[in-house]
């Protein structure tokens, strides 16, 4: 069974690093990139994690993991993966503060 990865924000030096380092596991893993500009790079998604609005071009995708390397300060991102059983990952969360899921 293949895994599908959705890491967003991959433009900065984490998720760069994140994508590289996934790309080279194997051609079972497909890594889908989410970003707010319109791009033309294989396996673009294009979404903003402010507009909830940008989230509805996730559903045509079978995502299993997303990888959050932004902020998402409102926690879009995280109520979307917990609504949909969408494994989450958020690396840029300060352990000290408590999260809220809606």
């Amino acid at each position: 069974m293949s895994t599908t990865f959705l890491i967003i924000s991959r433009t900065g030096l984490i998720g760069k690093t994140i994508h590289n380092m996934f790309s080279k596991r194997g051609p079972q893993l497909k890594i889908l990139i989410g970003t707010r500009q319109k791009d033309m790079i294989p396996n673009h998604i294009q979404i903003d994690v402010n507009n909830l609005e940008t989230f509805e071009s996730l559903k045509k995708h079978s995502i299993n993991v997303m990888i959050v390397c932004t902020k998402d300060a409102n926690n879009h991102v995280l109520n979307y993966a917990v609504k949909h059983k969408i494994d989450h990952i958020d690396i840029t969360k300060p352990s000290n503060k408590s999260i809220t899921i809606n």
